[in-house]
C-alpha cells in the first residue's frame, strides 16, 4: 500500500524529527533485547562442540553451562564499546565538518567508523573471550586481561584486520544500492511493506557475504584463552597461526567450510527482529502522534 502524504504543521514535523533523531533509548532497548542472540552467535562461531548446531541446541548449552545470566555475559563491555564508538564517530565527523566547512563525505564517514572501531576493538576482544570462557570468577577474567597485556599486547588487536575486512565487505555490498534504478528506489521508499521487507533482506545478504570474516575474527580474538583444568579444551578452536589465512585453513580442516557461516541463521534472526521492532516502534509512534494531533485540533 502506497501511503499518501499527510498534511501536518511545521511544528508537528519538527516534533517528528526530534523523536526520530532521539534514538538513544530505543537503541539501548534493541541492544538489550537482542543481546542474547549475539551471545548465541558468538558461541556458535567459536565453540567447536556447537559446530552447525541449531539455535535451540546453543541456547540449551549456554543455559546448562552458565544459567540465565550466561545470555548477558559481556553485556557491559558491549554497551561500553558501542557508546565509545558512537561518541568517537560523532566527534570525528564534527571535527571534519569544522575543518572543511562542508558536510562529511561518505568515504570520510566510513573512515571515521573504521578508526573508531580500531580504537575500541580491545573491548570487542574482551567481550568475545568473556562470553565463551567457562570461567565465572571476575578475578579470573582480570587475570586473563593482565596476562594478555603483559605477555602479548598484540592479542587485543589480532582479529582487527579481518574485522575491518568484514566491515568493508558489508559496506561494499550496501553500496551496490546505487546501481538500482531510481524508479525502483522510489517505489521501495513509498511502499511501506516493501520498504520494511527489503531492508532486512538486503542486510542479511550483506551479512552472508561478510560473515566468514567475522567468524575468523572472533576465533582469533579467543586465541590462547586461559582456561581452568576442567574445561573442555576440544571445544575451542585453538590455532597455531596468528594470520587470517592460517586460521581459515585450520578452521576448515577442523569443522569444514560451512563452519565459516556457523551462526548466520542466528544473525539473520537478530537482523529481522531488529527491523521488525523498529517498524513497530515507528508505526506506534506515528499512531500516537496522529492521536495527539487530533486532540490538539
Amino acid at each position: 500500500m502506497v501511503c499518501a502524504p499527510m498534511e501536518v504543521s511545521p511544528r508537528e514535523l519538527e516534533f517528528r524529527r526530534h523523536l526520530r533523531s532521539n534514538s538513544t533509548v530505543s537503541s539501548f532497548i534493541l541492544n538489550t533485547v537482542l543481546y542474547p542472540l549475539e551471545v548465541c552467535k558468538i558461541h556458535q562461531q567459536i565453540d567447536r562442540s556447537l559446530s552447525l548446531a541449531s539455535l535451540y541446541a546453543t541456547i540449551s548449552h549456554i543455559y546448562q553451562s552458565d544459567g540465565v545470566t550466561g545470555f548477558y555475559k559481556g553485556y557491559s563491555l558491549a554497551l561500553l564499546q558501542g557508546w565509545i564508538n558512537d561518541f568517537l564517530v560523532k566527534q570525528f565527523n564534527s571535527l571534519a565538518t569544522a575543518i572543511t566547512k562542508a558536510p562529511v563525505a561518505p568515504i570520510a564517514a566510513a573512515g571515521h567508523q573504521l578508526l573508531a572501531h580500531t580504537i575500541t576493538y580491545p573491548l570487542i576482544t574482551l567481550k568475545s573471550r568473556f562470553i565463551v570462557s567457562p570461567v565465572k570468577s571476575p578475578r579470573a577474567h582480570l587475570r586473563d586481561v593482565i596476562q594478555i597485556a603483559t605477555d602479548d599486547p598484540g592479542a587485543f588487536f589480532r582479529g582487527l584486520p579481518t574485522s575491518m575486512a568484514e566491515g568493508i565487505a558489508r559496506l561494499s555490498c550496501l553500496r551496490l544500492l546505487k546501481f538500482i534504478p531510481a524508479d525502483w528506489i522510489a517505489f521501495i521508499i513509498d511502499n511501506e511493506f516493501v520498504f520494511f521487507t527489503f531492508l532486512p533482506l538486503l542486510e542479511v545478504a550483506a551479512e552472508a557475504i561478510a560473515y566468514p570474516f567475522e567468524t575468523i575474527s572472533r576465533q582469533m580474538d579467543v586465541q590462547n584463552l586461559h582456561l581452568p583444568k576442567h574445561a573442555n579444551l576440544t571445544a575451542f578452536p585453538y590455532t597455531t597461526s596468528t594470520k587470517s589465512f592460517g586460521v581459515v585453513k585450520q578452521a576448515v580442516e577442523q569443522r569444514g567450510v560451512l563452519s565459516l557461516w556457523t551462526g548466520l541463521g542466528t544473525s539473520a534472526l537478530s537482523i529481522t527482529l531488529c527491523h521488525s521492532m523498529i517498524a513497530a516502534y515507528i508505526y506506534a509512534k506515528d499512531a500516537l502522534l496522529g492521536i495527539v494531533g487530533e486532540a490538539r485540533q
